[in-house]
Parts: C-alpha cells; structure tokens; sequence
C-alpha cells in the first residue's frame, strides 16, 4: 500500500445547505483514501483475517482515522458517517478483503455523488496521448510493460505498483489512478502531477495504464460500455456486471470483452443524438417512477444527461443558451418530482419538448435516425451543466454501487 499517509493539509466545513463542499481538493483528497484503502486492503490482511504486511496495514486503520476526521470537517452530520466508520470498523476488525472491497466501491460512488466529484473525464481520453506520457513520465519506475522494473525501481522504497499485474489491476478504475496522478502518495515515489500535466492528459494516461495489464487475447467485439463506465469501475465491477447482465458466460469471457473495451479508442456523440437519449431517458424514467422504481428512474435520468448531454452542451450553449437553460430546468424539475414521489408524466413530456426544440435548433434527427451509439460511450467536453446539476440534485437520490 506504500508509505503512511500524511495527515491532510486542508480541512474545510461544509457549507450550510449541504448540498456543495467548500474545499474540491480536500474532498478528493477524502475520496481518494477511501479508494486506497480499497483497493490495496488485500496487500495487508489475507482472507483469513491474517494480518500479511504490518505496516500497510497500520496505514490502512490510520488512512481510515484520517478519512472520518476529514469527513466530519466537510461534512458534519454528513449522510455518509456511519458508512465511513463501518468501513474503519472493517479495517480495525481485520475483516476479509472482500467485505472491505466491496465496502470501499460502494462508499466511493456514494462520496462521488455528495461530495459533486465528476469521476470521468471531461473530454475523450486519447491512448496515444496517454502511452506517449506514460513514456515520458512513467517508464523509469514502472517500466516500459507496467513490470515495476524501471531504471529507478531498484531505490523505490516501497516499489512501484506493477501495473501490469491483472491482481492490481483489476481492483482499479481509471478514476482511481486519476486521482492518484492527480494527488500523489505520500512517503512514496509516486508524486502528484497536477502542476505537469492537465486534466485531459491525467486523464488519458489513467485510462492507458490499465491498456498495460496482462492482455488476455481480447476479442475484436466488445460491449457497449460508456466512458462514464469505464472510467468510474474497475475490472472486476464490469466483469460481475457482465456476468451478471448475461452478456459473456462466465467472468473469464467478460473479463477478455472488458479488457477490449478498453483498449478501442471512441468516437463522439453528435448533438441530436445526445439530445435524442436526453428525452428517451426522461419517458422511460417516467414509466419506472409510475411503477415505484424511483431510484431507477432518478438513476436513467442522470446517467443519461451527464453521459450524453454534457459531452455536447459547450456547443449548444455557444448556439443556444436559452434553450440549454429550458431544457436544464426541465430536467431538474422532473428530478425532483421523482425523488419527491410527485406526478412526473408531464415533466418528463417537457423535458422531451425542450430537447426536441434543441434538435431543431441544430437540425437534428429524431430517435429512429439516431445513430448507434459508440462502443466506449458517449464522454466529450465540457462539465457546466453536469456540475451544476449534479451539485444541485444528487444528494436528493441514491444509487446501489456497482
């Protein structure tokens, strides 16, 4: 797990309504404590409860002490403390590195969603961009294949992660090597390369480090998963969904799909589209709120607008700022009604009418002419709107972990 964590820096209170954190940099420093405790437990305790590696796991009850402390700052009486201790409880207890696995993704999309972290880039991810900064910036530690063999390896104390290696790779999405490019591990030779490289090049080296795992043969097709997906899961997420979802047989297959889903570069999504998957999104929510699927509902209706309207709203606010607004109130309001348990029937009509003003706008087509959506989804530029709507409305529904 590396060296102990070095007590945070920045220690904010929330603001009053709740709804927004005052300090961005110290929530994602939280996040990602809980994303290194889960997923590198299992390098500490073994699944009998054994404690393997004194010190990693000394790091890990201290990351979690640190993680509630921090918590309570930003969030006093937040939603998520007992969550957080139980997870602590878990590390203190020297549960079985499932339970803390498991535990650890499902605080980490909950933290995602209160603390309004977007956990997927703001543009497409270039690999070649990302393999040409990984030879830049990473091939002395790491090496040229992920081994952990790099010219500097040997004066490493501890040693570079092995990238390469499917145990740590699997436990990990880009979204946690984003933020650990983008923060750094203390008393490691891991540093923070926010001041070196931008979000969109930290971005694109995350998604290519897990091109470095020991390939499988993945297979030319490959799932439809979105980049949102992608990025915000690991490897054994999206195999357990694939499994799951019946879309390969067994974990070995999925595991070959996920692996080529992730080496194939996407293509974008055009605006009609997106606005197309905004008003499906809205009437299929609808039908799941009539039936009491509420969390569903709320879930189809944010996943769709931050997957396919965000990626497009820079361009159609720079054309269309008044209908964007519209159309982002609509969708906020129909929101609300389903979290609120009101009648949506006629907001999710409005939001349908205001996505269909847009595709007018741009000469869009209607959703039988809708193009078939890329194999890596549907992640552009921009993060106004999805952030304003996120900050706004996701403290108001829940979604199960993956």
């Amino acid at each position: 797990m590396g060296a102990l964590f070095g007590v945070l820096l920045v220690m904010v209170a929330s603001q009053a309504d709740g709804g927004t954190t005052a300090d961005p940099e110290a929530a994602r420093k939280l996040l990602f404590m809980v994303q290194y405790v889960a997923g590198d437990y299992s390098g500490a305790v073994d699944g009998a409860g054994v404690v393997t590696n004194a010190d990693e796991y000394a790091e890990a009850v201290q990351t979690m002490k640190e993680a509630n402390a921090l918590y309570a700052r930003l969030k006093p009486n937040g939603p998520q403390g007992a969550a957080l201790s139980s997870l602590a409880a878990l590390v203190d207890t020297k549960a079985a590195p499932p339970k803390v696995e498991t535990s650890g993704r499902a605080l980490v999309d909950a933290l995602t969603r209160e603390l309004n972290i977007t956990p997927a880039p703001s543009r497409i991810p270039d690999l070649d961009t990302g393999a040409r900064l990984y030879a830049v910036a990473c091939v002395k530690c790491h090496g040229a294949e992920g081994k952990g063999d790099g010219p500097a390896a040997a004066g490493l104390k501890p040693p570079p992660a092995p990238l390469q290696d499917p145990a740590w790779a699997d436990s990990r999405a880009p979204f946690h090597i984003f933020n650990t490019l983008t923060l750094g591990i203390a008393g490691t030779g891991m540093a923070s390369f926010a001041a070196v490289y931008d979000e969109d090049n930290r971005w694109a080296l995350a998604f290519y480090v897990l091109t470095l795992r020991r390939p499988a043969q993945p297979p030319k097709a490959h799932p439809a998963l979105n980049v949102v997906t992608l990025a915000s899961q690991s490897n054994q997420q999206l195999v357990a969904k694939l499994v799951a979802d019946k879309v390969a047989p067994d974990a070995a297959a999925a595991l070959n799909l996920v692996d080529a889903a992730r080496r194939v570069a996407p293509e974008a999504l055009s605006p009609a589209v997106a606005l197309s998957r905004v008003a499906d999104a809205a009437k299929k929510a609808a039908e799941l709120s009539n039936k009491e699927q509420r969390a569903a509902a709320q879930d189809l209706v944010a996943s769709a607008y931050f997957e396919s309207m965000e990626p497009v709203e820079p361009e159609l606010r720079r054309g269309w700022p008044d209908e964007v607004t519209r159309l982002e109130g609509a969708i906020t309001n129909l929101r609300k009604a389903i979290s609120d348990g009101l009648p949506v029937d006629a907001l999710a009509n409005d939001v349908a009418m205001q996505a269909d003003v847009l595709r007018g706008r741009v000469g869009g087509v209607g959703p039988a002419k809708a193009a078939k959506a890329p194999p890596w989804g549907l992640l552009g530029g921009g993060l106004a709107v999805a952030l304003l709507v996120i900050a706004g409305l996701f403290v108001l529904g829940r979604r199960s972990a993956a």
